[in-house]
């Protein structure tokens, strides 16, 4: 998650996650939704239209509400009183959504609205329009999921981000919401993650043995509980092997790999990585002008039968706008499939940047791939003086054992302050060099294309 509408400064958040308050005698006629309010963000987050934007100086945030045009809106003003901005403030804005300047009667109003299509941070439709009728906000790309605005209640990436900012456990179960404890021990391994080891949910402790870790009660895990890119060993998957390894992958090991096959057959085409539970990116040669295709994820060889394999029909193949067969320019293709993959400790989406230079650029990276049906991960220098390997599209490691063919759209992955993250997508091989489609160079492309998973999480998390 990015903070990039979130306070940065520490001192103006609330300490220990708690919020003092007092309501005037003028609020009494709406104390109740008030208090009502509160309940919902403290029960979904820490057990914790105009609002001052998190804790000022005098530890008091004065918070004023018009009965008639702000009642809907108290949980979007309690935000901005934890510190939140609004979503059209973040710095990748112009991705997704599309400010009409001409409409607006003051160039400030723009601060107002609310991206999060789905945030309580938006007003609806009715609240966005300007001058002479027009919108002052569209989304960006016009996709299932991305209308904007109508809500009151928050969404569920409000109550990870209220979470996440004041140490709240991103991971509770499902039932009671008790949070997960972490690490814990179950049939001899320890788990950092949610994992269905003897059930047909994700679990995790929610108390152990403090000197064994053994479990000493277990609850369902929200889906919220996976984390792009944090497996149960994230330096094991990404962050801690030599350059020059060469290993056979263990189950978990890494969870976002993905296999392109025929429908109806194990035949395998390519290599893929899992950006959401139902987007799979991979390079567009392998898949465009293809139909009958399925994604598999969470076998470690090809044809695994045990239920850790899960496997999707692909419903729609999104390729490049600007993708070239001949050149291989602009090499990346997204496919969707017919339904969301189960997330376990086998399963979970990779990491992408947030921006076009990740925080420290790495200098190695993962790739994974199979070898005679079998799922191996080697680690590279990257390679940064070559002529082939200085354009923005593209980047370079040295030569790979992985064979090229079925290992096209095989996951190039970065060490990235504590996740895993997707720095490239296997291109080809030219001379003693393996080129990559740069990710980072894609981002205003990718992130449209797969927003409407994230605009759907609202069923993970009820009030």
């Amino acid at each position: 998650m990015s903070n990039r509408n979130i306070l940065r400064h520490s001192n103006l958040l609330w300490p220990n996650a708690t919020v003092p308050y007092l309501l005037k005698d003028n609020a009494s006629l709406i104390e109740v939704q008030i208090l009502d309010a509160m309940s919902a963000i403290s029960n979904q987050t820490c057990d914790v239209c105009n609002s001052a934007f998190g804790r000022t100086q005098d530890k008091w945030t004065l918070m004023q509400l018009d009965i008639k045009r702000c009642l809907h809106a108290i949980q979007h003003e309690l935000l901005h009183s934890l510190g939140f901005g609004h979503e059209q403030s973040r710095s990748d804005r112009d991705i997704y959504l599309k400010i009409n300047w001409a409409g607006l009667t003051n160039p400030s109003e723009y601060n107002r609205y609310p991206v999060d299509y789905k945030s309580v941070k938006l007003c609806n439709s009715s609240k966005r329009q300007g001058k002479n009728g027009i919108d002052i906000i569209e989304p960006t790309y016009r996709m299932p999921g991305s209308k904007i605005g109508g809500r009151v209640d928050l969404s569920y990436w409000d109550i990870l981000k209220v979470r996440k900012v004041y140490n709240c456990s991103i991971c509770v179960t499902i039932d009671e919401r008790k949070p997960c404890v972490f690490p814990f021990v179950a049939d001899g391994k320890e788990y950092n993650v949610c994992t269905d080891i003897n059930s047909t949910k994700s679990w995790c402790a929610t108390s152990i043995d403090e000197s064994t870790k053994k479990v000493l009660s277990r609850g369902y895990c929200e889906p919220g509980c996976f984390e792009n890119g944090k497996s149960n060993d994230v330096k094991q998957s990404c962050g801690s092997s030599k350059v020059g390894d060469l290993k056979k992958a263990k189950y978990g090991d890494h969870p976002w790999h993905a296999y392109v096959q025929e429908k109806n057959k194990d035949d395998l085409l390519c290599q893929g990585v899992l950006l959401t539970p139902i987007h799979v990116l991979t390079s567009a040669v392998c898949v465009v002008n293809r139909c009958f295709l399925k994604v598999s994820v969470g076998c470690v060889n090809i044809g695994d039968s045990n239920h850790n394999c899960q496997s999707r029909d692909v419903i729609r193949i999104t390729p490049h706008f600007g993708y070239d067969n001949t050149t291989l320019a602009n090499n990346l293709a997204i496919t969707t499939a017919s339904k969301s993959f189960k997330l376990n400790d086998g399963v979970i989406p990779v990491s992408i940047p947030f921006k076009v230079k990740m925080n420290r650029s790495p200098q190695s990276a993962t790739l994974t791939g199979v070898k005679d049906n079998v799922l191996l991960s080697e680690v590279f220098n990257i390679v940064t003086k070559s002529p082939e390997c200085t354009s923005q599209e593209t980047i370079c490691t040295s030569g790979t054992r992985l064979p090229q063919g079925i290992n096209v759209g095989s996951p190039l992955i970065g060490y990235d302050n504590g996740f895993c993250t997707l720095i490239g997508i296997r291109m080809k091989q030219i001379g003693n060099h393996t080129t990559y489609t740069k990710i980072s160079h894609y981002l205003n492309w990718i992130k449209p294309n797969i927003l409407y998973e994230f605009n759907r999480a609202d069923f993970i998390l009820s009030a």
